[in-house]
């Protein structure tokens, strides 16, 4: 939703890096609220950049650099 802030909506993510680890379901990462859309593109995976209002977690980033 672009318009998130004007509609009194909050937007939080999750995140996993993979679907299945052993054939077992990976849970998500809880990683907060965002502050704002940068920018979003493709459908169905949609890759979306925003701020977050907290950092990520170090260790969880550097994961995600290399990724």
């Amino acid at each position: 939703c672009i318009h998130f802030r004007e509609r009194g909506y909050t937007i939080v993510f999750f995140v996993r890096q993979t679907k299945r680890v052993l054939g077992e379901s990976v849970p998500f990462m809880f990683l907060g609220s965002t502050k704002n859309l940068i920018s979003y593109q493709g459908n169905r995976p949609i890759a979306v950049v925003r701020d977050l209002e907290h950092p990520m977690p170090s260790a969880l980033h550097k994961k995600a650099k290399t990724a």
